[in-house]
Protein backbone atom coordinates (compact mmCIF):
# COMPACT_ATOMS: atom_id res chain seq x y z
CA UNK A 1 0.00 0.00 0.00
CA UNK A 2 2.68 2.33 0.96
CA UNK A 3 4.56 1.69 -2.09
CA UNK A 4 1.12 2.35 -4.58
CA UNK A 5 0.96 6.05 -2.27
CA UNK A 6 4.62 6.72 -3.09
CA UNK A 7 4.46 5.99 -6.70
CA UNK A 8 1.20 7.80 -7.07
CA UNK A 9 2.57 10.88 -5.46
CA UNK A 10 5.50 10.65 -7.46
CA UNK A 11 3.39 10.65 -10.64
CA UNK A 12 1.50 13.46 -9.23
CA UNK A 13 5.11 15.51 -8.49
CA UNK A 14 5.60 14.83 -12.15
CA UNK A 15 2.54 15.95 -14.09
CA UNK A 16 2.85 18.90 -11.80
CA UNK A 17 5.97 19.14 -13.40
CA UNK A 18 4.68 19.42 -16.94
CA UNK A 19 5.71 16.22 -18.50
CA UNK A 20 2.67 14.79 -19.51
CA UNK A 21 4.63 13.28 -22.17
CA UNK A 22 6.76 10.95 -20.32
CA UNK A 23 3.86 10.29 -17.94
CA UNK A 24 2.09 9.47 -21.22
CA UNK A 25 5.29 7.00 -22.17
CA UNK A 26 5.46 5.40 -19.07
CA UNK A 27 1.89 4.70 -18.92
CA UNK A 28 2.21 3.00 -22.56
CA UNK A 29 5.43 1.06 -21.20
CA UNK A 30 3.33 -0.54 -18.21
CA UNK A 31 0.70 -1.56 -20.54
CA UNK A 32 2.75 -3.00 -22.56
CA UNK A 33 3.83 -5.16 -20.39
CA UNK A 34 0.74 -7.08 -19.28
CA UNK A 35 -0.29 -6.75 -23.19
CA UNK A 36 -1.06 -9.81 -25.49
CA UNK A 37 -0.21 -7.60 -28.26
CA UNK A 38 2.21 -5.04 -26.59
CA UNK A 39 3.24 -3.99 -29.63
CA UNK A 40 0.76 -0.99 -30.20
CA UNK A 41 1.57 -0.15 -26.49
CA UNK A 42 5.27 0.01 -27.18
CA UNK A 43 4.81 2.06 -30.45
CA UNK A 44 2.70 4.97 -28.71
CA UNK A 45 5.61 4.80 -25.67
CA UNK A 46 8.22 5.48 -28.40
CA UNK A 47 5.68 8.87 -30.15
CA UNK A 48 5.30 10.02 -26.66
CA UNK A 49 8.90 9.56 -25.97
CA UNK A 50 9.87 11.45 -29.24
CA UNK A 51 7.71 14.14 -28.30
CA UNK A 52 8.45 14.57 -24.67
CA UNK A 53 10.45 17.48 -23.45
CA UNK A 54 14.48 17.54 -24.56
CA UNK A 55 15.98 18.26 -20.81
CA UNK A 56 16.14 15.24 -19.29
CA UNK A 57 20.03 14.64 -18.94
CA UNK A 58 19.92 11.70 -21.73
CA UNK A 59 17.24 9.29 -19.92
CA UNK A 60 14.11 10.15 -22.95
CA UNK A 61 16.92 9.28 -25.46
CA UNK A 62 18.09 6.18 -23.23
CA UNK A 63 14.50 5.40 -23.00
CA UNK A 64 13.53 5.58 -26.62
CA UNK A 65 16.48 3.44 -27.65
CA UNK A 66 15.69 0.70 -25.52
CA UNK A 67 11.82 1.16 -26.78
CA UNK A 68 12.78 1.46 -30.62
CA UNK A 69 15.62 -1.99 -29.78
CA UNK A 70 12.37 -3.72 -28.72
CA UNK A 71 10.25 -3.02 -31.67
CA UNK A 72 12.77 -3.36 -33.97
CA UNK A 73 14.01 -7.50 -32.83
CA UNK A 74 10.57 -8.64 -31.32
CA UNK A 75 11.80 -10.27 -29.08
CA UNK A 76 11.08 -13.22 -26.53
CA UNK A 77 8.03 -12.11 -23.71
CA UNK A 78 11.12 -12.68 -20.75
CA UNK A 79 13.29 -10.38 -22.54
CA UNK A 80 10.67 -7.48 -23.48
CA UNK A 81 9.84 -7.60 -19.85
CA UNK A 82 13.41 -6.86 -18.97
CA UNK A 83 13.42 -4.12 -22.17
CA UNK A 84 10.42 -2.38 -20.53
CA UNK A 85 11.31 -2.72 -17.23
CA UNK A 86 14.67 -0.85 -18.01
CA UNK A 87 12.67 1.52 -20.42
CA UNK A 88 10.36 2.49 -18.07
CA UNK A 89 13.50 3.18 -15.00
CA UNK A 90 14.85 5.45 -17.86
CA UNK A 91 11.71 7.49 -18.61
CA UNK A 92 11.26 7.90 -14.87
CA UNK A 93 14.91 9.04 -14.01
CA UNK A 94 13.93 11.81 -17.32
CA UNK A 95 10.68 12.26 -15.80
CA UNK A 96 12.10 13.58 -12.17
CA UNK A 97 14.92 15.95 -14.09
CA UNK A 98 12.71 18.50 -14.87
CA UNK A 99 10.87 18.21 -11.34
CA UNK A 100 13.75 18.59 -9.35
CA UNK A 101 16.15 20.74 -11.22
CA UNK A 102 17.82 23.76 -9.90
CA UNK A 103 16.14 27.34 -10.89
Amino acid sequence: MLAVIVAFSFVTGVIDAGEPRMIDAINALRRAKTSADPWKDLNQAAQDLRFAGRNKRGYRHEALSVVESAIATRPDKITLDRMIDDAIAKAEKGASVSHHRKR
